[in-house]
């Protein structure tokens, strides 16, 4: 039998950015997130079913405040770690921590090769932090580092200059969802 070697888990909906394509509402109160034993019980589960990879994402992982135990735990699993986030709260220090933790993949989120079509997309002053991380990033021993931006009707007509930027950045690698 086939079994999938990777998962995607979504530890919580919290959101520290508003972006236009997106229809989550993390303003409101939660009232449905998994608990952290639930967390747990599905990494353990997934790890039975020989699963090697797992990719923790979506709203933004890193305002659970177990995170880092999660990935902790993961990787002495030997499981291989992706981190997906919208970079809005990496500085140098949680770049660091995240790295030193063994994560072996980091995707972050950039619309636009503009701030004002970038900002516009994902929220005031986003682009100048996302750059930033890249930044932080790079000052590390990560090897996996990609963009992904999400095509969209106010972004889909000039992906050349944004892989100038991410060229500029020495970033090879761009997702486009």
């Amino acid at each position: 039998m086939l079994l999938p070697s990777f998962i995607q888990l979504n530890i919580t909906n919290k959101c520290n950015l508003q972006c236009k394509h997106c229809n989550n509402e993390s303003w409101k109160p939660l009232i449905d997130e998994l608990s952290n034993d639930e967390i747990y019980n599905t990494l353990d589960y997934f790890l039975e079913k020989w699963i090697v990879c797992i990719t923790f994402w979506w709203w933004e992982p890193l305002l659970h405040p177990k995170i880092f135990d999660f990935i902790d735990y993961s990787v002495k699993k030997n499981w291989r770690i992706t981190l997906l986030s919208n970079w809005k709260i990496i500085n140098q220090e949680i770049a660091n921590k995240i790295v030193d933790l063994w994560v072996a993949r980091v995707r972050l989120s950039l619309d636009w090769w503009t701030p004002e079509i970038n900002d516009f997309i994902r929220w005031k002053w986003t682009f100048d932090s996302v750059i930033n991380t890249i930044r932080c990033f790079k000052k590390t021993k990560l090897d996996d580092l990609a963009i992904m931006t999400n095509v969209n009707l106010y972004n889909f007509d000039d992906i050349e200059n944004l892989i100038n930027i991410l060229i500029q950045e020495w970033i090879d690698d761009l997702k486009l969802i």
